[in-house]
């Protein structure tokens, strides 16, 4: 019994045996995947904006960037759990992280449906309606009320159509711990090779929802390889840190001609790459705006157009609702995600930073 209730307490234990913690180094602060996270929030916003709003149709609306960001995810919540004392605390900081912008645009996107709908549109919308679209998105179940009203198809009243992705991220950071207990006793070898596997996948026809996962496990696989991908990236000569800002945004720019794969490893290289000092775009100064941009984006053209029949299409399009999302973006850091981030937390000391 007691070595029963030992192997359930290490269950809740990062540092434990049972995970096979691995001696490796952290992942280098001298990064650009705060502006990889703006790109990627970029292309889903010119994505929706091109097919709701006419919106203009460039290469970054082409890119398929859930899967990215599911990649990058993988491997940074790995390194969380690993620098956290327990799975309580790996988990509240996945929530604070995660819920409280998130539960506000639910709020706010019902409340603004709501009344867009009954006063706007003459609808007949009852305030259960509004009630039954808070309460299921507020545990992401947002498959069983996209919309506060049903009079109209799913295509048209679906409030914020980004927010499907967030109940899969939120499963998978669930599922970590019992994928890191297999991954953990993994070797470099196969690690490799589930890469490789996983990469060549991805090139495949398949759900969407088995590519993100694919993308989820192959930046796990990434963790454990980072002392071998890490220390040959740091062996090359260093660029001044625009110039690597550039090149990132130019790999971006011709991504959807590259295999998904292979712009994935062109990425993470990139991201990694040593520079020197000089001046770079601080993404983050005035605060994180990719995850606001993310959920707000959405309900922000469906409600632009829907008041505004006259709205613009094409650049302007594109312009009006790029430029408001990260303005709100950026309220939406400061007065609601920044509150209750840890004081450790990476987001509130990169945007502390140059003032």
């Amino acid at each position: 019994m007691a070595s029963h209730n030992l192997s359930i307490g290490a269950l809740f234990q990062p540092s434990s045996e049972l995970y096979n913690k691995p001696d490796l180094p952290k992942l280098t602060r001298d990064n650009d995947l705060d502006l990889i996270r703006f790109m990627l929030a970029s292309c889903v916003l010119f994505f929706h904006t091109r097919i709701l709003a006419g919106g203009l149709d460039f290469t970054l609306s082409h890119l398929s960037a859930i899967p990215v960001f599911l990649f990058l995810s993988g491997l940074l919540v790995t390194e969380s759990f690993y620098g956290s004392p327990n799975i309580r605390a790996y988990a509240e900081k996945r929530v604070r992280r995660v819920y409280p912008a998130y539960i506000f645009v639910v709020l706010l996107g019902g409340l603004l449906a709501f009344f867009g709908w009954k006063h706007l549109a003459a609808h007949p919308v009852q305030l259960t309606d509004l009630g039954r679209y808070w309460g299921f998105n507020a545990i992401f179940a947002n498959w069983l009320a996209p919309c506060v009203v049903d009079a109209v198809p799913e295509s048209r009243c679906a409030v914020n159509g980004s927010l499907w992705i967030i109940k899969w991220e939120i499963l998978f950071y669930a599922a970590l711990p019992a994928i890191l207990i297999l991954f953990s006793r993994l070797n470099r070898f196969i690690h490799i090779g589930l890469i490789i596997a996983f990469a060549a996948c991805l090139s495949l026809a398949m759900s969407p929802y088995i590519r993100i996962f694919i993308c989820f496990l192959m930046g796990i696989s990434a963790y454990y390889l980072k002392h071998i991908w890490m220390d040959f990236i740091m062996r090359r000569p260093p660029l001044p840190p625009l110039l690597r800002q550039i090149i990132l945004i130019a790999l971006f720019l011709i991504a959807v001609k590259l295999p998904y794969g292979v712009f994935l490893i062109l990425l993470m290289g990139l991201a990694f790459y040593p520079t020197t000092d000089g001046p770079k775009i601080n993404i983050m100064k005035f605060g994180d705006v990719s995850y606001g941009m993310f959920l707000i984006h959405f309900p922000l053209i469906t409600g632009l157009y829907a008041l505004w029949p006259g709205a613009p299409e094409g650049v302007w399009a594109t312009l009006i609702i790029f430029s408001s999302s990260i303005l709100i973006s950026l309220g939406l850091y400061k007065c609601v995600e920044a509150p209750f981030l840890l004081p450790s937390s990476h987001y509130r000391q990169i945007s502390s930073q140059d003032r």
